[in-house]
């Protein structure tokens, strides 16, 4: 049922005795899913509006669908598919990226049954998409796309359930996980050479500028500036999904966290590149607060701190004076 959060009703929904439970025209929210559930109202009577996202989900979905291809015939040749990632995977994903919303694209980009590969697929997106706020050019820009899609290769010698154990981590379990940044460069550096940006990617992009990354710890001014990138778009992802062993974390302390690693993990730049234009186009977007209030934002302060949220009754609600007010999800 959650896939209908954030959605607008048609219809009245009614329960089996005919009493009305939602009106038309709601936007459905956590306590409306509830209502549902305690009066066992028909799940087969929600009528909604168009989905403007089925269309865009589709899209991803195939190019998904291509990824998982690409990487299964790399996995049993050991042979990178260079012609068709360059010419088909890359020019379709920055197509879809160049015309779509931002939180359109990231809600595309959400785990559904195929994390491993959606998540290739949304680091290259989000990468894409913190190059064009960067200004990068067009063949600078399909560069890191590439990279950001390729970044995870290694991991195809890795088994699924040490990538995907709810547990702890053994040290020796973790340090194979680690591994996968020198099997993907090994793998990558065949086809693309050792200083390029797609194989260095694939190394560096756990590196971290103080040193505390690995494979090697190297420090900032010795890492690709595309690995930087990668490294912003790796951790947004992987914060927002639901995995194995954590579940989606909420949107404001995703970018609370990120904002943290601007002091020595991440690049300071970059992150501020990807956090002001997160936040700025937040304007006009439905969110879900922690309370499971459904809202709009329609003003963020200068400082990009707090913002005015406007509720489906008219009335407002301002962080700035109320510090327990956050976004848990923002809905398209």
């Amino acid at each position: 049922m959650r896939e209908i959060l954030g959605r607008k009703l048609k219809r009245d929904i009614v329960s089996p005795i005919g009493l009305t439970i939602i009106p038309a025209e709601t936007i459905l929210s956590e306590q409306h899913l509830q209502l549902i559930a305690n009066h066992k109202a028909d799940r087969q009577s929600i009528f909604l509006y168009p989905d403007k996202m089925e269309h865009r989900k589709n899209q991803v979905n195939e190019i998904v669908k291509q990824s998982e291809e690409l990487f299964h015939s790399i996995k049993h040749t050991s042979e990178i598919p260079v012609k068709d990632l360059t010419t088909k995977l890359v020019p379709q994903l920055r197509e879809f990226v160049n015309n779509t919303n931002v939180y359109e694209l990231l809600e595309t980009l959400k785990y559904q049954d195929d994390y491993t590969y959606r998540h290739n697929i949304a680091v290259g997106a989000i990468a894409t998409l913190i190059g064009n706020w960067l200004n990068l050019d067009e063949d600078e820009l399909s560069s890191l796309t590439l990279a950001g899609t390729m970044h995870d290769v290694g991991k195809l010698n890795i088994p699924s359930e040490i990538l995907n154990k709810p547990g702890k981590l053994t040290v020796e379990e973790f340090d194979l996980i680690k591994s996968h940044t020198i099997i993907g460069y090994d793998l990558l550096k065949e086809s693309f050479g050792q200083n390029s940006n797609v194989s260095l990617v694939a190394l560096q992009h756990h590196e971290k500028g103080n040193g505390k990354g690995y494979p090697y710890g190297i420090r900032k001014s010795k890492i690709h500036y595309h690995s930087k990138i990668v490294m912003v778009a790796d951790v947004y992802h992987a914060m927002s999904s639901k995995r194995s062993y954590h579940e989606v974390i909420p949107f404001y302390e995703v970018i609370n966290h990120m904002r943290a690693s601007a002091y020595g993990e991440m690049d300071p730049k970059i992150l501020s590149v990807f956090h002001t234009n997160m936040i700025r186009r937040l304007i006009g977007q439905q969110v879900e607060l922690l309370d499971g209030t459904i809202c709009k934002v329609v003003y963020v302060y200068p400082y990009e701190q707090d913002a005015i949220f406007q509720l489906e009754n008219g009335t407002f609600l301002d962080s700035s004076k109320d510090h327990q007010i956050h976004i848990k999800e923002v809905f398209i």
